[in-house]
């Protein structure tokens, strides 16, 4: 929020989902004025899904919500520098930076790069990791939680937009003037909307391990990726590698993408990864492939290898209900596979836009315009992001031939982010237009544009 505003009327809002998104608006929309009840049907907070990059889009949000401290203090040592991408065989392509001239660039806010919160309780050389994603979730609860009333065990097994009310698992239903639905790609509350969203299994899957800091640095060839903060990734034919230091750079995180030729897997459910079967995707061309990379294959061993399915999620036509009273949030409107890193920001800027639209608010009659306002702020956003995260899987996998070298070719003197604007054809993914995203300054002009209209219903 960028002021002290706050709604000339107080509405009860529910929000089904305590994760990343459900906390964040949770925050948001009491600093607006509102009473918050957040429900979540798992009995504590624990932070689920793979490795989290938060791109200046969403720092800038955090570090306006007074969380900049402890950014740095949980994830400052691991702030990306520099995002060197390699083909496959080990040809520098692009070395992007994240220093000063990047940050000021995209709004003068960095990149942190946080740990998967699935390796939880993983021990490692008699060390327990912990979790950084679920560090930010600590955060943003520790954040909300004087402002929320948060009802954990509580799950959500039907919503009635025509009364406004949820339905739980334990009989008891809850009542409020909104219903905002925060809880993830299988979500409960989008159901109530009528157009339930389709997982549809990718032909692919992704290895996530870790590596310990002292493993790398044993190794001359491994050892710079521990030395400067950095993430690294390998583009190949159906195949991509991606890696990074994580806690104080004490772990180096990998995440493998390659062909899943099991056709009887069909859901993104994470279990225990094989390193030979996960070897076994680069043994037809392992000869070719940058000796780096094979290096790091080697060091995955089976206790540590987790492996996950990759769903596409298309986009949906609408995120409210027609009666206007029941909305989504996060994963649970615009559920991305990880090719582009935006998932968690986008949900943080949802939170940043409706906290600031319903700060607004002066009268319970407009909660339906403003969800729309919402909608229309915020879906074109989100549907360009998965069109964007489409393409990058395929631009990151190109087979050798004519479309890698034209995407080689573009990348050849396109060595710094900063002079993207000078060539405008080059890179369709890590854009300024991306990171440079201001949620609190995308409404302020849509309000001056827009606002009037709502404002006299």
């Amino acid at each position: 929020m960028l002021d002290e505003r706050k709604a000339a009327v107080q509405l009860h809002i529910l929000i089904v989902g305590a994760g990343i998104g459900g906390l964040s608006a949770a925050y948001c929309l009491a600093q607006a004025g509102h009473k918050i009840t957040v429900v979540e049907k798992a009995r504590e907070l624990k932070g689920i899904g793979a490795g989290i990059q938060l791109t200046p889009n969403s720092t800038r949000l955090l570090i306006r919500w007074g969380l900049g401290k402890r950014l740095e203090e949980v994830a400052g040592f691991d702030r990306c520098k520099v995002k060197p991408l390699f083909r496959y065989t080990g040809s520098l392509l692009l070395m992007q930076t994240h220093g000063k001239d990047f940050e000021h660039e995209s709004g003068g806010a960095p990149t942190y790069q946080m740990l998967a919160s699935a390796f939880v309780d993983i021990t490692i050389n008699n060390l327990t990791v912990g979790t950084q994603r679920a560090d930010l979730q600590k955060m943003l609860y520790e954040l909300a939680s004087p402002y929320m009333d948060l009802r954990l065990g509580s799950e959500v097994c039907f919503v009635d937009p025509s009364t406004s009310t949820v339905s739980l698992k334990s009989g008891e239903t809850l009542s409020g003037d909104l219903i905002i639905g925060a809880d993830g790609v299988r979500s409960v509350v989008r159901e109530a909307l009528g157009n339930p969203q389709q997982l549809e299994p990718m032909h692919e899957s992704v290895y996530r391990y870790l590596i310990p800091a002292e493993e790398m640095l044993m190794d001359p060839d491994l050892r710079p990726f521990m030395e400067t903060p950095s993430l690294t990734t390998w583009l190949g034919p159906r195949k991509n590698v991606v890696g990074y230091g994580i806690k104080d750079r004490s772990l180096y995180y990998m995440a493998v993408h390659v062909p899943e030729i099991d056709s009887q897997v069909q859901d993104v459910h994470t279990t225990n990864g094989d390193p030979v079967q996960m070897r076994a995707a680069f043994s037809e061309s392992c000869e070719d492939w940058d000796h780096r990379v094979l290096k790091l294959l080697a060091l995955a061993k089976s206790n540590r290898l987790l492996k996950s399915r990759m769903l596409h999620c298309r986009p949906l036509d609408t995120w409210v209900h027609p009666l206007g009273h029941v909305t989504l949030l996060g994963d649970a409107c615009h559920a991305f596979p990880p090719y582009y890193g935006q998932g968690s920001a986008l949900a943080i800027e949802d939170a940043a836009v409706m906290g600031n639209l319903f700060s607004r608010i002066s009268d319970r009659s407009q909660i339906k315009f403003l969800l729309q306002a919402y909608e229309e702020i915020r879906r074109p956003r989100a549907s360009a992001t998965w069109l964007d995260t489409m393409e990058r899987e395929v631009w990151l996998h190109h087979a050798d031939g004519p479309e890698q070298q034209t995407r080689d070719i573009g990348m050849k003197d396109f060595r710094i982010l900063k002079h993207r604007r000078e060539h405008e054809a080059t890179i369709p993914i890590y854009g300024l237009d991306a990171y440079g995203y201001d949620a609190d300054e995308v409404v302020d002009i849509w309000w001056k544009e827009n606002g009037g209209s709502i404002v006299s219903c």
